[in-house]
């Protein structure tokens, strides 16, 4: 027998599956014939080649600025250690001059509003490259080694004048280090490969139930009680920070609150509401563990935290999570029902809101500005606090953050995760609704459910909208979480449905069976993964006390100003099912297209097939400067076979 146990093919297969200026408009200025010929990522805003050959057989030699800062010649170091990577000789006396011509030589501090453009000149005579200050530079160098190493494969090296830009500010990469623990080395690579791209956040989701990843002194019980022994100390942190900002890269710290607190609560449990799930937990989903809203000395805590992290991570923002809050223990706590009743709270949600705010303005006396997942979104947070929303529901809450006056960045779609391939990163879009609904309204022949949906018995929302049952030319609207969706290839047998629909994990296929006492039961599959769902018919046109037909959603329209506050999105590795030994393989090269998508003028991103062209290249690139992105697949390999030629499995594989 091939394996010890054949359910470890699929998981082979599953392991590995490969996954300033304002410029959003800007006319591309690149020929065909030029794009053709290209294996750059992300494509720059301005090429032209000529038939001219440059000669790089004797390596370079660097003409740096004397008064360059300390954070350039980190850059210019960190570029030339690239260079030596791909084999070449960067100390040449009678290599090629590189002349470095940087603008702002007091500059230290990336932020949003960085001016990130560069200009890179190839020719004969020399290399030229113009930036304003060292995070252009940075992209400079990104470029000039993905040129240098098509030179090697080609053989020789053209002619270039580039001028370039981003198309968005925020171009980010999250990594979840707390679901399962990924040792310091692992994200110090994944800098490399973001830099290459010209990613420039990594965000560092650093506590969740399962581990609370960072050193704290000030509260030490946070990483001795609640990490299992494995998280960064400050020093780790220190040279991750350092690593990334000479990469051009921000890192961004994430601690995720009121809700995914149980490592917080491990240690320190008088800050917590004293119900269930206040313990270091192992399983995935959302647990109950939260912060108790009510008490002064849970802010005080708060502010101790955030006080000693924003001296680690001198970045301008600091991320506070907000994402699925479970209400449970709140709404059964005395204490906070009396508090909801003093203070006039007519929800759960408003009091959470309360805590976001007063969490805000903690963060704002540190000098640091506030970033949050979607669902704390909410009309008290005030535009001028510069805070940014991460959407994970959609298109709809970036334009609703947008509308409140909020920067916004996307990520939904992004989930790497999710498995997506190549094809459906490269769709997503900021500045583009990824599901407009369409369906045909029948006031005559509708129904709508209200659903419960769960997965490992994790509860969540929504409700499904059906026109045409009985002609049974159905169309309508799936609504999970607050996303909505249109239903297609719809199909109604007896009293069995199937239909599919997009969503953030690609197309998703539905089998329900609707029930003669009005209930509905079934499945949506998501990448292998059943989601459960049950529920009972909420309106119809055959229902006395029906609810009426909602109105056709409409598109929303941003003005310009309102548009220009999307500035950009992250790639989301979630690590659930993703450990040190697969993370990597999982990131790369697939989230080389968000990079495109955020960086490149639109009009350039818009030929897929192209796009994995130039990625075989790209991927090639990766290995040459020593990105190890597929290098544990002969271990694992190694570890399900059964005696078999390690090489055979591989050919397998590859086939």
């Amino acid at each position: 027998m091939l394996f010890k146990n054949p359910l470890l093919l699929v998981l082979l297969f599953t392991l590995f599956q490969s996954c300033s200026e304002d410029v959003r408009d800007r006319p591309l200025t690149m020929s065909p014939e030029v794009r053709s010929g290209l294996t750059l990522i992300p494509l720059p805003s301005s090429i032209s080649i000529s038939d001219e050959t440059v000669d790089i057989s004797n390596g370079f030699k660097f003409k740096v600025p004397l008064t360059t800062n300390t954070l350039g010649s980190q850059v210019v170091s960190a570029g030339l250690t690239r260079l030596k990577k791909m084999g070449y000789k960067t100390e040449e006396k009678n290599g090629l001059l590189v002349s470095i011509d940087l603008g702002d030589v007091a500059f230290q501090n990336h932020s949003i509003d960085t001016d990130e453009s560069y200009q890179l000149q190839i020719a004969k005579e020399g290399i030229n490259i113009t930036a304003s200050n060292p995070v252009g530079l940075s992209h400079a160098f990104s470029t000039l080694s993905q040129l240098l190493y098509s030179a090697k494969v080609k053989g020789q090296l053209k002619a270039y004048n580039i001028n370039d830009a981003p198309r968005y500010a925020w171009r980010g990469l999250m990594l979840d280090v707390a679901r399962h623990w990924i040792p310091k080395s692992i994200v110090l690579e994944n800098i490399e490969a973001m830099a290459s791209v010209k990613l420039n956040v990594l965000h560092l989701h650093l506590s969740d139930d399962q581990g609370f990843r960072v050193e704290s002194k000030e509260l030490p019980l946070l990483h001795q009680e609640g990490s299992g022994g494995q998280y960064y100390t400050q020093e780790d942190i220190q040279e991750i920070v350092a690593y990334a900002s000479a990469q051009g890269i921000r890192v961004i710290p994430e601690f995720d609150m009121p809700g995914h607190v149980s490592s917080w609560l491990e240690g320190y449990p008088k800050i917590g509401t004293g119900g269930a799930g206040e313990k270091l937990q192992k399983s995935y989903g959302i647990h109950k563990g939260i912060l108790d809203p009510t008490s002064d000395a849970t802010y005080t805590f708060i502010k101790v935290l955030l006080t000693e992290m924003a001296t680690l991570f001198p970045d301008e923002y600091i991320h506070v999570g907000g994402d699925e809050v479970s209400y449970d223990n709140w709404a059964t706590n005395d204490k906070v029902m009396a508090f909801m009743k003093e203070g006039d709270l007519q929800s759960l949600s408003q009091l959470k809101g309360y805590f976001t705010l007063r969490v805000q303005k903690i963060v704002a006396g540190l000098g640091k500005k506030m970033m949050t997942w979607d669902e704390a979104l909410r009309p008290e947070l005030k535009a001028e606090d510069e805070i940014v929303i991460q959407s994970w529901h959609g298109q709809s809450k970036l334009e609703q953050a947008a509308k409140l006056g909020h920067k916004s960045i996307l990520s939904s779609g992004w989930y790497l995760d999710h498995k997506l391939p190549i094809k459906e990163l490269y769709k997503v879009d900021p500045s583009e609704s990824q599901n407009e609904l369409k369906y045909t309204s029948d006031s005559t022949d509708f129904s709508i459910y209200q659903l419960d949906v769960s997965i490992n018995e994790i509860p969540a929302k929504g409700s499904i909208m059906l026109f045409g049952l009985k002609s049974k030319n159905i169309s309508g609207v799936i609504n999970i979480m607050g996303v909505p969706s249109s239903i297609e290839n719809a199909k109604l047998i007896r009293d069995n449905l199937t239909f599919q629909f997009s969503g953030d994990a690609g197309v998703l296929s539905a089998n329900i069976s609707l029930g003669k006492d009005d209930s509905i039961t079934g499945t949506i599959l998501i990448g292998g993964l059943p989601l459960n769902i049950t529920g009972i018919k909420a309106g119809g046109d055959d229902m006395p006390d029906g609810v009426n037909i909602p109105e056709e959603p409409k598109k929303v329209q941003l003005t310009a100003a309102q548009a220009k506050l999307i500035i950009g999105g992250e790639a989301c590795l979630w690590s659930e099912w993703v450990d040190q030994n697969n993370m990597t393989s999982r990131i790369w090269p697939r989230t080389a297209a968000v990079a495109e998508k955020l960086w490149s003028p639109k009009e350039s991103t818009q030929d897929v097939a192209d796009f994995y062209r130039r990625s075989l290249g790209f991927s090639n690139y990766l290995n040459e400067i020593e990105v190890d992105y597929n290098g544990n697949q002969i271990e694992f390999i190694k570890s399900v076979s059964n005696d078999v030629s390690v090489s055979d499995i591989s050919s397998f594989i590859e086939v």
